[in-house]
């Protein structure tokens, strides 16, 4: 990953830099290009992971988009639907 930066102050670059220590998880923002063959990641922003939930939330994410991709799109108002159902019959029954 590569981060370009349009700040010509060397003192913002330290302070940016600072808080970054290489074997430390980091959060990047950016984009991912393609060209000739190679990919590389354009970085806008780097932020130091402070809170390791972050992480679990990111694979959380993988997984619910990778099971969307695979399965299809997952409707979470199904089981809902199926509950509300259940309770109409129940009201029905009984009245």
């Amino acid at each position: 990953a590569k981060k370009w930066t349009n700040d010509n102050n060397p003192q913002s670059l330290a302070n940016d830099s600072m808080n970054l220590v290489e074997g430390r998880w980091v959060k990047i923002v950016g984009r991912i290009n393609h060209f000739g063959g190679r990919c590389s990641i354009n970085v806008f922003e780097i932020f130091p992971i402070k809170d390791f939930n972050e992480i679990t939330h990111h694979f959380l994410e993988c997984i619910y988009a990778h099971l969307e991709n695979t399965v299809g799109h997952l409707n979470p108002n199904k089981q809902t639907n199926k509950m509300n159902n259940n309770n109409n019959n129940y009201n029905n029954n009984y009245n």
